[in-house]
């Protein structure tokens, strides 16, 4: 089943219940970045416009991209409903990738927005397979409102009844008031959490979150969650 994403009070008996992991190792900084996004039916417009752009002739466009000019990105686009703007399967990234990376694509966006990738690919049941899932953020010339400075402490938690692998986020005391603004603000929308650049988690926010202590869950292994943490550490130093 496609993995959920989900953002939550950490309530005070979790700290009982579970095992936190510690890193000493040294990882190069993370950039750590919440971005409110755009919803599918705020950006249908502008998708529309931009696979209407891949239609027309272009010949060194067609050069640049082996053939693939013109083609239709609902073809290889799976769409993901309120959840993201798409599925794209591992072997067709690449392929997505150069093409929204063309200018004529990129003129067809608002100014501000940037589309960005999940880190990895992920299980989606209704479509039996693998996919990147693709989300469309409020990023370019926007100072973002949260970022891994907001934070005051991040670590890695394994809960032994279920083995879940998670990562606990606690805000400081500006983050806090940053974080609860900007979950008030966006109920019922997806905020995505980025490290990198690539999307880490994207849960939709279900009530403002006003205690100062976020969990991300995933399907991230516990390898895997340390180095995320540590990069996350070292970028807020």
């Amino acid at each position: 089943m496609r993995y959920t994403f989900f953002i939550l009070f950490v309530l005070s008996f979790l700290s009982s219940c579970s095992n936190k992991e510690e890193d000493t190792r040294k990882y190069p900084p993370a950039d750590l970045v919440f971005y409110e996004t755009y919803t599918q039916q705020e950006f249908q417009d502008y998708w529309n416009a931009a696979i209407v752009a891949l239609n027309e002739p272009d010949t060194s466009q067609a050069i640049k991209l082996n053939g693939f000019s013109g083609i239709d990105l609902r073809q290889l686009i799976q769409p993901g409903g309120d959840i993201c703007l798409g599925y794209v399967a591992p072997e067709n990234q690449h392929r997505i990738a150069e093409l929204l990376t063309l200018e004529k694509v990129r003129n067809c966006f608002p100014k501000d927005a940037d589309i960005l990738w999940t880190w990895n690919a992920e299980e989606v049941y209704d479509l039996k397979g693998n996919y990147y899932s693709l989300y469309v953020v409020h990023k370019n010339g926007i100072k973002p409102r949260l970022t891994g400075k907001d934070l005051e402490e991040v670590e890695v938690e394994e809960d032994p009844n279920t083995l879940q692998i998670n990562i606990l986020l606690t805000m400081s005391e500006k983050g806090t008031e940053k974080w609860a603004k900007m979950t008030a603000d966006n109920i019922k929308r997806t905020i995505v959490m980025s490290v990198n650049g690539s999307v880490l988690s994207a849960p939709q926010v279900i009530e403002p979150i006003t205690g100062g202590e976020t969990q991300i869950s995933g399907n991230f292994n516990l390898k895997e969650a340390k180095e995320i943490v540590g990069g996350i550490k070292a970028g807020m130093r």
